[in-house]
């Protein structure tokens, strides 16, 4: 009975280990993309937040200025 108390604590361990380990990894994938995001000139910013606002994709937006 022991042993499986033993197994049962382990587990718990590996399963707490696993959670920080995914609390880490997702950290990371935030700080890439804020670094990403960060590191566009601010035109490229500005650019990109008033597309995404106005709903247009890159591809739309082009689109849109072909027909000017």
């Amino acid at each position: 009975m022991s042993e499986l108390k033993e197994l049962q604590t382990e587990i718990s361990t590996l399963n707490n280990r696993l959670s920080n380990l995914k609390k880490q990894v997702k950290e990371k994938k935030h700080d890439m993309v804020l670094r990403k995001y960060s590191q566009q000139p601010i035109f490229a910013q500005r650019l990109r937040k008033a597309r995404l606002t106005a709903g247009l994709t890159q591809v739309k937006l082009a689109e849109t200025k072909k027909q000017d």
